[in-house]
C-alpha cells in the first residue's frame, strides 16, 4: 500500500494490568503452600488507539491490450478483386491503396454516361432554341399559345434529362474512385480474408471485409474494476501497466471510465492508453494494471488487536477499569494493515497483542505501569 504521510507508528502504551479474578473460597480451596491472601501475578498487556492517516491504496487488476482502431475494410463498390496491395503485417499511411477491384466496368460506365450527358445538353439547347424562335413567332401571332406552351414544357424536361445525366455521370465517376480501396487511417494489416480473383459484392449488400487494418501506435488496456470501487477512480488518475509478456513496464493514465457497467459482474470498465510508436505493444496480450487514486482519509486498527471473524469481529477495549467488548466492522488493506469502518473514539484504549486471548469482558484491570 502507498501512503501520502510518513510512515506511520502505531502509539502501544505497554502497561501492567492486574486481572482481579473472582474465586468462589466457599468451593475452592486454597491450593497447597500458598496462602489464602496471595494476589494473582501481574499480566504485562499492550495497549493501543485507532490512528488517523492518509492513504493512497493502489487497486491491482488485470486486463487486455487492444489496438485504438480496428476496422475490416469492405469496398463501398461490388466487384472483382484484381489486386491486393497489402499482406498481413504490412505497415500503411492514410491514403495508401489496398485494394483494387478490376477497373474495366467502371470504365464503361463512366464513358456511357458521359455520353448520354452530352445528349441531353445538346437536347436541351435544341429546346432552348426553338423556344426562343418560337417566342419571335408568338409576338406576330404566328403560332399559338398552345404551342409556345408546349416547347416550353420541353425545355424544362430536356433541363431535368440534363441534370439526372449529370447525376448519373457523378455517381459513375465516385464508383470508379471508390473501386480503388484506400487506408482510412495509419495503422498495420492484421487480416487479409480473401485473395485476388475474389467477387465481393458492395458494402451495402454484404459486410464480408477484405482485409482487417489496426490502429496499434497507439494501444488501450482496458480493465474491469467492482463498481464499489466507483468513487475511488477518475479520469486522469495515474496507472501503472506491466506487460508480463515484454517484461516492460509502462506509465499511463486512465482515458475513460465507460458510463455503462456491466450488470451480470457489477463490473466498472475503465481504458488506459498507452503511446507504441514502435508497436511493440501487440493487441491481445495480458497486463496487470496498478491503479493509484487520489489519497483519502482513514482510521486503521493496532496491530494484533481484532479477534472473531465474518460477523463476530470485534475488539477488546478498556474503560472504567474493566474489560469491554466492542463489535468492528474492518476492510483489509493491501500491506495488511485493518481499516476501521465502525465509529470508535479517537482516544479509545484497545487491548493489543496475544494476551487479549485470556481476557473476556467484565474482566477488573487496572494500569500499573506504563512500559
Amino acid at each position: 500500500m502507498d501512503t501520502v504521510s510518513p510512515p506511520r507508528k502505531f502509539l502501544l502504551a505497554g502497561c501492567l494490568l492486574t486481572v482481579l479474578a473472582a474465586c468462589d473460597h466457599s468451593t475452592t480451596e486454597p491450593a497447597a503452600g500458598l496462602e489464602s491472601n496471595e494476589t494473582a501475578p501481574l499480566a504485562q498487556i499492550q495497549i493501543g488507539r485507532p490512528e488517523q492517516v492518509h492513504i493512497s491504496e493502489p487497486i491491482l487488476t488485470t486486463g487486455s491490450v487492444f489496438a485504438h482502431k480496428t476496422t475490416n475494410v469492405v469496398p463501398l463498390v461490388g466487384g472483382l478483386i484484381e489486386e491486393i496491395r497489402v499482406n498481413v503485417g504490412d505497415r500503411v499511411d492514410q491514403g495508401d491503396p489496398l485494394i483494387m477491384l478490376r477497373q474495366t466496368e467502371f470504365e464503361l460506365a463512366v464513358k456511357r454516361l458521359a455520353h448520354a450527358r452530352d445528349l441531353a445538353k445538346s437536347e436541351l439547347e435544341d429546346a432552348l432554341r426553338n423556344l426562343d424562335n418560337a417566342n419571335r413567332l408568338r409576338e406576330r401571332e404566328v403560332i399559338s399559345q398552345e404551342t409556345l406552351d408546349a416547347l416550353e414544357t420541353r425545355v424544362a424536361v430536356s433541363t431535368s434529362k440534363l441534370g439526372m445525366a449529370e447525376v448519373n455521370l457523378s455517381l459513375a465517376q465516385q464508383e470508379l474512385t471508390d473501386s480503388i480501396v484506400k487506408a482510412p487511417f495509419r495503422g498495420v494489416i492484421t487480416k487479409r480474408f480473401v485473395d485476388e480473383g475474389a467477387f465481393v459484392p458492395s458494402v451495402m449488400r454484404s459486410e464480408s471485409p477484405v482485409v482487417q487494418l489496426q490502429k496499434i501506435d497507439i494501444v488501450i488496456v482496458q480493465i474491469f474494476v467492482p463498481e464499489t470501487y466507483l468513487t475511488s477512480v477518475s479520469p486522469g488518475m495515474r496507472a501503472i501497466v506491466h506487460i508480463p509478456s515484454l517484461g516492460q513496464t509502462f506509465e499511463s493514465r486512465v482515458a475513460l471510465i465507460n458510463d455503462n457497467h456491466e450488470l451480470n459482474t457489477r463490473n466498472i470498465e475503465l481504458r488506459i492508453g498507452i503511446a507504441n510508436p514502435d508497436y511493440v505493444i501487440k493487441p491481445g496480450l495480458f497486463a496487470v494494471v496498478k491503479l493509484y487514486p487520489e489519497a483519502r482519509e482513514i482510521r486503521i486498527l493496532p496491530p494484533e488487536s481484532l479477534l472473531g471473524a465474518g460477523q463476530d469481529r470485534h475488539v477488546l477495549t478498556v474503560e472504567d477499569g474493566k474489560v469491554q467488548r466492542m463489535n468492528v466492522a474492518v476492510k483489509a488493506l493491501t500491506d495488511g494493515s485493518l481499516e476501521l469502518l465502525s465509529e470508535l473514539d479517537p482516544d479509545t484504549n484497545i487491548i493489543v497483542g496475544t494476551q487479549r486471548h485470556t481476557l473476556e469482558p467484565g474482566n477488573p484491570v487496572t494500569v500499573d505501569q506504563l512500559l
